[in-house]
C-alpha cells in the first residue's frame, strides 16, 4: 500500500490540508496511458476488443473474465490467452513495470464503463 503525504498550512487562520498522494501518482497514470495508447489501442479502442468482444477492458468484462484486478491484469499481459500477444518477455519492449502501470490505467479508467 502506498503512502499518502500530507501538507498542512495555515491561511489567514483556517487550517488548509493538502494530500500529496495524487501528485505522486499522476506520473504513472499519464505513463500508463502513454504505453496503452501506444500498444494497446490499437485493439482495445476506447476499452473495447477488436478481436474478441467478450473480452474488452470495461469493469463487467473484465470480472466476467476473473480479470478484476491490476495484478492480474498484469499477469494476463505477461502470459495472455489466444488472440493476444504476450507484451511482457524477454524479447518484448515493455517491462512489467510498464504493464504493471497499463493494468492502473486500464482499472483507473474503465472501471466506470
Amino acid at each position: 500500500m502506498k503512502k499518502r503525504a500530507i501538507a498542512c498550512c495555515l491561511l489567514a487562520g483556517t487550517m488548509c490540508v493538502v494530500t500529496l498522494a495524487k501528485a505522486q501518482e499522476e506520473p504513472a497514470f499519464a505513463s500508463g496511458k502513454r504505453l496503452f495508447e501506444k500498444h494497446c489501442a490499437v485493439c482495445h479502442p476506447n476499452g473495447g476488443n477488436v478481436v474478441n468482444p467478450k473480452k474488452t477492458l470495461k469493469k463487467k468484462d473484465r470480472d466476467a473474465n476473473g480479470i478484476s484486478s491490476a495484478d492480474k491484469l498484469t499477469g494476463y499481459m505477461m502470459n495472455p490467452g489466444p488472440g493476444m500477444p504476450r507484451l511482457v518477455h524477454e524479447d518484448r519492449e515493455l517491462t512489467k513495470e510498464q504493464a504493471e502501470s497499463i493494468a492502473a490505467y486500464i482499472i483507473e479508467t474503465f472501471n466506470g464503463q
